[in-house]
């Protein structure tokens, strides 16, 4: 043993007891023996230290599929980072050395146990080169292999999944060696597995099937015919809507999701079509079993799958009922309601700033100062992604009428929706400042229609102003719906009028009769990467969650498609159309900035 390297005893106890344990334990077993007897070491010496170390460390790793952090299958229990932005590990191999390499491969060879054994060889073979600075010892892979594969028995691992698991350790380091003969002995013994444990009312079904068909290869002919024939007992049995027992919608689809994909590869269209068939049906008939929101789930993935089937009067027909239990859910729920409590000496410090003793200035102040700016949007997602980690990892859906209209993904998936929906959830925030400010500045400066409307045409956006006058009018009389109704047209054509200034084509091909043409809408102008390069990030979100997103208020979209209620038509919403109005007086301020 190494001077700089030595293992207390109590720390040998420990894995000696291992040694001759009868009983099936885990590496975090030992992980935690070890640890417990490192802590109550009585002043170890640094050799000690480290040798107590190298041993806890070895079990505290955790092994995973793929690569982690350091490029290796082993990684830190738990990670994070500073408050000074640097990265931390739990535990750390930065203080592995070639000494503790060493230490690790002679344990790997001495121990009898084969846990023990497989954990040390894997872990030499893993992270040595990282810290030897040379190849991997092949023959610590050879022994790890065949380690894992002794060890994935009852006897020395309780648990069935963790035995496969084992033995997909034992494959992938065979693979990785291209060692024929140990690939096909994991192999073997991996289907010896899935056939003890399917005999075992079908557990673990997915096991063999979802690892070995991952890999090109592995499979034989004849391993593949039976995993396949396995699978299809899966299915008939879940997917049984007579038998409330082993009906089960979530192993159904999963099941015949994995058909598909075999099916789809060999080419065989009509099991495909029948295994949509199973899902829509599987799905239709859960959908059956619970209150309308999950119903409306469910439905939507048995039209998706009657369609897929081929089957469109079928998808037609879930649509319908999917329309109705939409229209239900909505019924079903409740209010949620919080009160914010705003200072009134904070209005008042904010209307000071922004109602000036001058008209112009007053309106660029409202225009900019309750215009979203996307960096602003993006750090509240941001911080609020860190408060409340597992709400940011959940996608969800929002319901119109009798429709989903949006779904959003998790915030690390889609992060784009999650910006257009947080920043149309700022307008409502933020409504309340905008509401005080107009009623501020009509105090101040008792401003006409004509005002406004002049102003908004500062750039010269719109051919004839009478349909601008008539809706802000509208407004000011408290006519919300016609305002509304007017107005959100001509911010359109607002944007058409930009699209042409900016030399792009106003006009599109009609979508059905050759030879037509027809104006470019809001979302063919926002859509435009072109277009929002010009108009800067700051204006390009603000217009999308204000009027032409599905994830946003959409006003446009629901306005355009006669879907805009008229309790929807209120002051709060046409109060961010006259904002529009304001900022389309300063687009090309407002879009230069926002680019730089």
């Amino acid at each position: 043993m190494s001077d700089t390297l030595t293992i207390p005893s109590p720390i040998t106890s420990v894995i000696e007891q291992f040694e001759k344990s009868v009983e099936p334990f885990s590496e975090m077993d030992v992980s935690t023996a070890l640890n417990s007897a490192r802590a109550k070491l009585v002043d170890p010496s640094p050799a000690e230290n480290k040798g107590a170390w190298c041993e806890c460390v070895a079990f505290t790793l955790m092994r995973t599929p793929g690569k982690g952090v350091w490029g290796t299958h082993f990684g830190p229990l738990a990670s994070g980072v500073m408050q000074d932005g640097s990265p931390f590990y739990t535990p750390d191999i930065e203080q592995v050395d070639s000494e503790i390499i060493d230490h690790w491969a002679d344990r790997a060879i001495l121990a009898k146990h084969p846990v023990l054994r497989a954990r040390y060889a894997d872990i030499v073979w893993d992270i040595g080169p990282l810290k030897t600075g040379k190849r991997g010892d092949y023959k610590m892979a050879q022994l790890a292999a065949d380690a894992y594969l002794a060890a994935a028995i009852e006897e020395y691992i309780s648990e069935p999944i963790y035995r496969f698991q084992y033995a997909f350790n034992s494959f992938d380091l065979a693979t990785s060696l291209s060692d024929e003969a140990r690939i096909d002995k994991a192999r073997d013994h991996i289907m010896a597995l899935h056939r003890a444990s399917f005999a075992n009312e079908m557990k673990l079904w997915w096991m063999a099937y979802q690892f070995l068909s991952a890999r090109r290869g592995a499979l034989t002919d004849k391993e593949r015919d039976e995993l396949t024939k396995d699978l299809e007992a899966v299915l008939a049995r879940a997917a049984d809507i007579g038998n409330a027992q082993t009906f089960d919608v979530h192993t159904a689809k999963n099941a015949a999701g994995h058909l598909i994909k075999l099916f789809t590869r060999s080419g065989n269209a009509a099991d495909v079509q029948r295994l949509y068939l199973t899902i829509a049906k599987t799905t239709e008939h859960h959908a059956g079993l619970g209150k309308a929101m999950l119903a409306s789930v469910f439905l939507q993935e048995s039209l998706d799958a009657y369609r897929r089937a081929g089957l469109k009067d079928e998808a037609e027909r879930i649509r319908i009922l999917m329309q109705d239990k939409i229209a239900e859910a909505r019924r079903e729920m409740t209010s949620i309601t919080t009160k914010t409590r705003i200072p009134k000496e904070d209005i008042d410090s904010f209307l000071e700033q922004v109602v000036t003793d001058d008209l112009g200035t007053t309106f660029v102040s409202i225009a900019t100062q309750l215009l979203p700016r996307r960096n602003e949007v993006e750090e509240q997602i941001e911080q609020l992604t860190k408060a409340a980690p597992l709400m940011a990892s959940i996608g969800n859906s929002i319901l119109a009428d009798n429709r989903v209209s949006a779904r959003i993904g998790p915030a690390e998936d889609d992060p784009f929706g999650r910006l257009v929906n947080q920043a149309s959830t700022d307008f409502g925030l933020s409504a309340v400042w905008l509401h005080n400010a107009f009623v501020r500045a009509f105090e101040k400066h008792t401003f006409t229609p004509e005002h406004i409307v002049a102003w908004a045409n500062r750039h010269q956006l719109f051919d004839e102003l009478t349909l601008l006058i008539e809706g802000v009018t509208a407004w000011t009389d408290g006519d919300q719906v016609k305002a509304l109704h007017v107005l959100v047209p001509q911010v359109e054509h607002a944007l058409r009028k930009i699209v042409g200034d900016l030399d792009k084509p106003t006009t599109k091909a009609h979508p059905t009769i050759p030879g037509v043409s027809v104006a470019i809408n809001m979302g063919d102008i926002l859509y435009s990467k072109e277009i929002t390069e010009a108009l800067g990030p700051d204006l390009t979100l603000y217009f999308l969650a204000l009027y032409a997103d599905h994830r946003g208020l959409n006003i446009r979209n629901e306005l355009a498609h006669g879907l805009l209620k008229a309790s929807q038509a209120n002051t709060g919403i046409v109060m961010w159309v006259i904002h529009t109005l304001l900022v389309l007086g300063i687009w090309k301020e407002l879009a230069a900035a926002g680019r730089k």
